[in-house]
């Protein structure tokens, strides 16, 4: 009977154990299918949980007659929903085309040129000869006063050329021509044998999977305001530096030639 008892218990117990097993490695595929359903509902409606999002980059250059010299804004869509939501919206609002959009503040399209990559969701508009932003623009205005000029750009709380709440980063430089008075920005340089000053705003709302809203940041309002430019100033020491550098040039062809 204990021999029976041993064959029984024997019989019973690997059951038992292959019972088990198949129950565990059950419920780890049924976990690993839980999680893969989630990861991929989370990851499919996150561009709608998070919204549509832009990363903009604007340079801009004001030269000493009070002309905007160089001015470019590039777009580059997080996605192919973001844009496609930029281009929805363009037409709910009755706007036509992309160009119609960012042109809308301008005077003239003919000052620029705009490429629509839609295929890697980016768009980009540069000036192609300076202008009077006075003249030219809605939402840019350089106020001449006696002492100091004052710039101030009202394009980005204006979604001039992207609705505000698509930004996600902005990078926003600008160059005036003379000496800075104040800005409402601490990053700034000075160019080198010149000037001029390089400011610069930076925004990053931190749009990202564990922050789909991101951060509650508001859009800013360039200013800046600086010192009256030299209108007819002559760069003496870059061409100092030349002249030098063509003396040298022909002391040293003329020794060669010895």
């Amino acid at each position: 009977m204990v021999d029976g008892d041993k064959m029984i218990s024997k019989n019973v117990k690997p059951k038992e154990i292959g019972d088990s097993g198949e129950l565990d490695l059950g419920r780890i595929i049924g976990i690993l299918i839980i999680i893969a359903f989630f990861a991929w509902a989370y990851l499919s409606i996150f561009p709608y949980i998070r919204g549509p999002a832009a990363d903009m980059n604007v340079n801009v250059k004001v030269d000493p007659t009070g002309n905007i010299s160089q001015y470019s804004v590039v777009l580059q869509f997080a996605d192919s929903m973001s844009y496609s939501k930029f281009l929805s919206d363009l037409k709910s609002n009755n706007i036509q085309s992309v160009n119609d959009y960012e042109f809308r503040t301008f005077s003239s399209s003919q000052l620029f040129t705009l490429d629509n990559d839609s295929k890697n969701q980016k768009i980009s508009l540069n000036a192609l000869t300076p202008f009077d932003p006075n003249k030219e623009t809605s939402n840019i205005r350089i106020t001449k006063n006696q002492d100091y000029w004052e710039f101030q750009d009202l394009s980005i709380i204006n979604s001039t050329h992207l609705p505000e709440k698509y930004i996600n980063k902005l990078t926003y430089s600008l160059t005036v021509p003379s000496k800075l008075i104040e800005a409402n920005t601490l990053e700034n340089s000075t160019v080198l044998l010149s000037n001029e000053n390089v400011l610069t705003w930076h925004m990053d709302r931190e749009k990202n999977p564990l922050n789909p809203l991101g951060e509650n940041i508001a859009s800013p309002i360039i200013f800046a305001r600086f010192e009256v430019p030299e209108q007819n100033s002559f760069p003496i020491i870059p061409v100092a530096i030349g002249v030098v550098i063509a003396v040298l040039v022909m002391v040293f062809i003329i020794h060669r030639r010895d």
